[in-house]
């Protein structure tokens, strides 16, 4: 999912945010949350399609293997290839559609238990 949406126009927009102001370690890590940003808007969400901001969409984790949140790895100053690693093991999708999910997975593991 990750490099598929690396384009020549999204990388030049990463150089741009490499080139502000801010210190090297704000400016590494803004361009990351930039890129992971248009990765969720190029993804949109798996249930219902949504895909107009990125702040309402979210990285899921689908699996058992989740090494830790991609947001807590970006503010870690986590390496990007490594990012994109966790980003692979998620699907995205809206909060709402999160929030459902993750509910039903709780109530799932709760009457198995």
């Amino acid at each position: 999912m990750g490099l598929s949406v690396l384009t020549t126009e999204n990388i030049t927009e990463y150089n741009s945010v490499m080139h502000t102001h801010l210190s090297p370690r704000a400016r590494r890590r803004a361009a990351k949350w930039r890129l992971s940003q248009l990765i969720k808007l190029h993804s949109g969400c798996v249930d219902c399609g949504y895909k107009e901001h990125a702040v309402a969409l979210q990285f899921d984790h689908i699996g058992d293997d989740k090494k830790m949140n991609v947001s807590d790895m970006i503010r870690s100053d986590y390496s990007w290839v490594t990012i994109l690693q966790e980003i692979d093991k998620c699907e995205v999708r809206c909060a709402n559609c999160h929030a459902v999910m993750t509910c039903q997975k709780h109530l799932r593991n709760h009457r198995i238990n």
